[in-house]
């Protein structure tokens, strides 16, 4: 049975039994700060596990996305663990329990699935004797099957505080040859014989600050089915990487690789599971950074370039994979359909980078001599971890590098307690706590009328200040209030939140930002005059400037995006955005910068269409609907049944909640004030429009003018005026530098005959003032070609910073003399550093008027090294 048929069959089976089959979430948890990445299939539906939210969803069923970023070390080496895994799970509300979660689970496994009931086992919480009476009494599994276990094992908690409740696992007994071989083999046991296939959690209790357990008023069900491991079952074959929609990336990584052997096996898994996980995050708009959900995306890539490394692969490869990860794929996660390009050269561009990644090889090596010669035997945990986990230089590297460069080997126990304590923090940020983080939950539904008004009139549902509800406020109060309807838009896709006032009998209060909790939308702010009660008649009113400048920068974003289609290629994506009253940014996929003249074509397309006055038309339709026509859908986003298109003539179709211009002439003006890049491979405008456009407009030709005047040309000749003026400066400049260096060269007899003998070797360190970088170097180079046996520190103030240039003659350097030791030493005295090889370096400072004391404190340090040499 294929992977695509097993998702169908799951997804209609619990679908026939009152399932609302729900569109999977993004990789990014909405609205939740406690998660890294969408880990569960029941991540999507915190809130109905609270009990608050929409309570009219009493039953659903998903094949979730899910990335367990604490997996990372297990993959390849045993047969089931993935970091990127398909969740298939059903889920009740408060509605059925037990009894039908386990009957339609064993009915799934035996009657749909046809599995072998001999080789089905369970597990339970030891303590669950409800859930042990319905295995046992009404499914009909002998006792001696069914395995009670202890809290670490079989029963869920969401946090130190909260939900919670037992498990019950369905297991696969895939036979004694996987197994560890032990007589104590068992569902309890990590090897590889006992696969679980489907955990079912019963979420019945509320865990107190005491650590007791309340019933809870809503009991839930909770399931989850790894798709991969049941496809391993059902396709008959040892391991998770064997099946159909991995399988072909295992063999085309094992293709391409100079070492295809026995050997090549495991990093071909590990390469096929990350590349994976990789093109997932970045359809969903994750890109490589240093932090959060990017730091583990790159240090996935980086994982996996290194997998093929060891595997024969000499230059980038990963990016080449995307496409077939994509083609198994993308039959059911059809968004992926056309993003080939756009996320392998975000994989292409951090490859490259990671390629490089062993230049710092020698800064690692300094780093080691230098610990090496203060007596140190063993590279330190902190530097050996730095080393492998914020620049990934592979292990067995770093500690090669530690014995070649004096060392006895590496803090191995040291380095083990920093990934523990690495993975610690990613298994905190991977699972949601109990606490609300923001605002708390009230129960309470908001109707937004925001699209047809802009005032409205209804009641003060909820008052909430800090975390908590209150029954009224006073003035100068920041609160929250929660109406049981409202014009405001609360912030979310992008779109900021409105602004504008409420008021009421006797009270005012300014709406200073809009956001959402749940189905509720909260309007912050200040009381500015009386005392406001819940309960309270209100009159809401949006500030109709700001709304209809957000309106104008949002419908401009659409235009945007069609025009950079347009003038750069169907490669580009939307990444990510936000839309305010005082401009928009708008963040896409693309290689390398985008030219004057191609943002110049941009722009213009984008004016084109506002001149134009198309009608912004707003449609509402199902989702399957409006992808058959076209329309754009971010990956990841999560939509209804029924969507909302906006639609600008024959040019945009998008699904967007956001709030929009009527006609694209209401845009008034549009520039790009800035193009940048923001990560490999994404790229960031931000613009403007409406009347701040055009002031900014007026100002430019106002600056331009004054220019004129004082350059005495025409706004056209300008750019050839100002040109000129820079060649001419730049010609100066060269010919002041020349003279400068034949200045400070005619005195090289005199700085030749001023040095000083310090440890018995010959010193000139000199301040050369007024000479650029590049001048330094000419006069070190002359300096040590005539010293005949000696050292040069030369320094200067160029730009605002501190130049540093050091030598050592080669009959120096064969007495263990090292330039870059010296000049290191030399720099921190200006708060800098710098490095080099031990005949030349050369370094960097900030403080400029520390320079002399810089260069006068350097007999001192070539003393302490010259006793130091002769001491070894």
């Amino acid at each position: 049975m294929k992977s695509d048929e097993l998702r169908k069959i799951f997804l209609e089976f619990f679908k026939d039994r009152g399932h609302s089959v729900e569109t999977p979430a993004s990789l990014i948890p909405e609205n939740d700060q406690s998660l890294l990445f969408t880990g569960a299939g029941m991540n999507q539906f915190k809130e109905l596990f609270f009990g608050s939210g929409n309570s009219d969803l009493k039953r659903a069923v998903t094949c979730q996305r899910c990335v367990r970023a604490t997996d990372i070390e297990n993959v390849g080496r045993t047969t089931r663990h993935l970091t990127f895994i398909e969740m298939l799970g059903n889920f009740s509300f408060g509605d059925y329990f037990k009894e039908e979660a386990i009957t339609w689970a064993w009915e799934f496994m035996l009657k749909i699935l046809k599995l072998p009931e001999e080789k089905l086992v369970i597990t339970i919480y030891k303590d669950d004797e409800e859930t042990s009476r319905i295995w046992e009494r009404e499914i009909g599994i002998p006792g001696e099957r069914i395995f009670p276990l202890g809290e670490e094992d079989n029963f869920w908690n969401m946090g130190k505080t909260g939900p919670c409740g037992p498990c019950s696992e369905i297991i696969f007994d895939k036979g004694e040859e996987y197994g560890c071989g032990r007589d104590s083999c068992s569902p309890a046991c990590d090897c590889d014989r006992h696969l679980e296939l489907w955990n079912l959690v019963f979420t019945q209790f509320n865990r107190q600050e005491n650590g007791r357990l309340e019933p809870l008023r809503q009991k839930n069900i909770d399931t989850g089915m790894g798709l991969e491991r049941i496809a391993s079952v059902m396709q008959n074959v040892p391991s998770v990487f064997d099946i159909d929609i991995i399988q072909p990336v295992v063999s085309e990584i094992r293709a391409q690789v100079l070492e295809s052997n026995a050997e090549s096996a495991r990093p071909a898994n590990i390469i096929a599971d990350h590349i994976r996980t990789v093109t997932f995050c970045i359809a969903d708009g994750i890109m490589p950074s240093n932090e959060g959900r990017g730091y583990v995306l790159r240090k996935l890539i980086r994982r996996a370039v290194q997998q093929g490394r060891n595997i024969g692969e000499k230059e980038p490869f990963l990016y080449r994979l995307v496409p077939l990860v994509i083609n198994e794929m993308s039959t059911f996660y059809t968004e992926l359909n056309g993003r080939h390009n756009d996320i392998g050269i975000v994989v292409k561009a951090e490859e490259e980078r990671f390629f490089s990644v062993f230049q710092k090889l020698p800064e690692l090596e300094e780093k080691i001599r230098e610990l090496s010669e203060k007596g140190v035997k063993q590279l330190p945990a902190d530097v050996y971890f730095k080393y492998y986990d914020t620049y990934g230089i592979p292990q067995e590297t770093i500690r090669e590098s530690a014995v070649e460069c004096g060392m006895q080997g590496v803090d191995e126990e040291g380095f083990r307690k920093a990934l523990n304590s690495q993975r610690q923090r990613s298994r905190n940020a991977s699972g949601f706590s109990a606490s609300r983080e923001g605002l708390p939950e009230t129960g309470e539904k908001t109707e937004f009328t925001g699209y047809e008004e802009l005032e409205t009139n209804s009641k003060i549902l909820s008052i909430i200040r800090g975390l908590k509800n209150v029954s009224e406020a006073g003035k100068g109060e920041a609160v929250g209030i929660i109406t049981g309807r409202t014009p405001f838009y609360g912030e979310s896709g992008g779109q900021a939140g409105d602004q504008g006032e409420i008021a009421g009998e006797n009270w005012k209060f300014k709406v200073t930002g809009t956001s959402g909790t749940g189905t509720a939308i909260v309007h912050e702010g200040t009381v500015l005059e009386g005392i406001l009660r819940k309960g309270d008649s209100a009159r809401l009113s949006v500030d109709s400037e700001k709304r209809f400048s957000t309106a104008a920068n949002h419908t401009a974003t659409h235009l945007l995006q069609y025009s950079l289609r347009q003038v750069l290629g169907e490669h580009v994506h939307q990444c990510g955005s936000f839309v305010g009253p005082l401009g928009l940014r708008f963040d896409f996929t693309h290689t390398g910068a985008v030219s004057v003249e191609e943002l110049s074509k941009i722009e213009e397309l984008v004016n084109r269409l506002v001149v134009e006055n198309h009608p912004v038309e707003i449609l509402e339709m199902s989702l399957e609907k409006a992808v058959k026509m076209g329309a754009i859908a971010l990956f990841g986003e999560k939509y209804g049944e029924k969507v909302r298109v906006v639609k600008i003539g024959n040019y945009s179709m998008e699904l967007c909640g956001g709030t929009h211009a009527r006609y694209t002439g209401e845009i008034g003006l549009f520039l790009i004030e800035n193009e940048s890049s923001i990560s490999a491979g994404v790229r960031r405008i931000e613009a403007i429009s409406r009347h701040r456009a055009y002031l900014e407009a007026r100002r430019a030709k106002l600056v331009l003018s004054e220019v004129g005047e004082i350059l005495k040309s025409a706004p056209e000749e300008l750019a050839g005026k100002a040109k000129k003026i820079v060649e001419s400066m730049r010609s100066l400049e060269k010919k002041l530098e020349t003279l400068r260096v034949k200045e400070t060269s005619s005195g090289i007899q005199t700085y030749l005959s001023g040095a000083k003998s310090v440890g018995g070797v010959k010193v000139i360190a000199i301040v050369c003032d007024g000479v650029s970088p590049g001048g330094l170097r000419q006069i070190a180079d002359e300096l040590k070609a005539k010293i005949g046996s000696g050292i040069v520190i030369l320094g200067t103030v160029s730009g605002g910073g501190v130049h540093l240039l050091g030598g050592v003659t080669d009959d120096l350097v064969q007495q263990g003399w090292h330039a870059g030791e010296l000049i290191k030493k030399t720099a921190s005295i200006v708060g800098g550093s710098g490095g080099g090889r031990a005949d030349f370096a050369q370094a960097g400072g900030k403080n400029a008027d520390r320079l002399r004391d810089a260069i006068e404190s350097v007999p001192g340090i070539i003393e302490k090294q010259a006793f130091k040499l002769q001491k070894d």
